[in-house]
This record gives C-alpha cells, structure tokens and sequence, in this order.
C-alpha cells in the first residue's frame, strides 16, 4: 500500500490574515499550490483521496480530485491538531453544507455533524491519534497486504502529517517533530513485514513558496 501525504495548501490563516476563522479558506496562492499538487499526484495513479474534514484541506483535495479524476471522502480521523478549545459554537461544515460546497465530496454514513472531535489536544494525543488513523486505513485498504497495491492520498494539516510520518515509523512518544510545509507531499510504502518512507515534505512542484 502507498500513502500520499499531502498538507493543505497555504491557508489564510497561515497567510497571517486577520480575523481568519478556524474553518479558514485557501488563499489564491494556496489554490496555485493545490492545482500544481493535482497535476503532480497524476502520475501516482491514486485509488482514493481521504481529506480532512476542514474547508482548507478539502479545497486542497479538490483540486487533486480535479486533476486526477479520483474520488475523495471526507475523513474525520485526519483532523487538524487543535491546542485551545473550540468556542461555545461548533466551528465545523455539516453535512448538508459540505456536500453544497464540494458537491463530489463523499461523506460516509456514520460522519456526524458536531463533535467528532473535542479540543484541546497535545501533541502526543495528536500522535497516538494518528497511529490509530493509519491502523483504520490499513484494515480498511490492505486486508492482504501481499497483494494490495492500493494508492491512498491523505490530505491532512502540518502537525497530523508530521506526527502520521512519525506513527508510520513506530515512533509512541514525543521527542522531536517533523516540519511539514503547506502543499507538501510525503510518501510512505507499507509492505509485509518493512515500512519504508520514500520521501518527506516535497515542495519543488510548487510554483512559488513562502519562505
């Protein structure tokens, strides 16, 4: 099984603009940043496109569906690392206002629309979170491994990303972290009995950068 890590591109959030809401858009440089994504994800033959349940990551993975033609779900397991609480208010798309916005978007069955998760969570939460994500995507993709050459792009957000990269290794426990930045793509090859990271945080599809 190979698995496409890509993190959304550049937020306005990250673009420092005042006033951006938790649930924050893509930038137009975020948008060139997701479309060169697309077009450099098509020679990976991807299966499916499993993305963040956030506006800025499922806009990400919309140009990707776009470019490649594969279908993408919503993925709830895959969620931004939020270390504050949410306000009183849920801050998040349902279900109707997700499939108006991306009307291609798969929403699974069981997606609920409030509470599918309750910040504050510290990085190793965020960790242990996703080495649970990557045990879903294995039972779910790879029940036989030997022959499963299912491709998987994973669009998430910078810390999910880095602390996925880290589960994938076996890593439990915090001691450092990975940088991951906006539009980056990560490869990850699960086979039996090896785990091997192809690569990690490439950025040179992109057509401009930020720092």
């Amino acid at each position: 099984m190979w698995i496409y890590l890509v993190r959304h591109a550049q937020s306005e959030a990250n673009a420092g603009i005042l006033g951006a809401p938790i649930d924050c858009e893509l930038t137009p440089l975020g948008r060139r940043q997701a479309e060169a994504t697309g077009e450099w994800l098509v020679r990976a033959t991807l299966d499916v496109i499993l993305a963040s349940p956030y506006i800025r990551a499922l806009e990400s993975a919309s140009a990707i569906h776009r470019a490649t033609g594969v279908p993408f779900e919503a993925y709830p397991p895959i969620h931004e690392h939020h270390i504050e609480p949410f306000p009183t208010v849920w801050p998040l798309l349902g279900r109707d206002a997700l499939t108006t916005r991306f009307p291609h978007l798969h929403v699974p069955d069981e997606f609920i629309d409030t509470g599918w998760h309750n910040p504050p969570e510290t990085d190793a939460m965020t960790l242990a979170r996703m080495g649970r994500a990557l045990d879903l995507i294995r039972a779910r993709f790879a029940s036989d491994p030997e022959h499963d050459f299912r491709r998987i792009c994973l669009v998430s957000h910078g810390s999910p990303t880095g602390k996925m990269i880290m589960a994938f290794q076996g890593i439990t426990t915090i001691e450092a972290d990975i940088r991951i930045e906006n539009a980056s793509i990560s490869v990850l090859q699960d086979v039996p009995g090896k785990r091997i990271v192809w690569g990690t945080n490439w950025v040179d599809h992109l057509p401009e950068r930020t720092w």
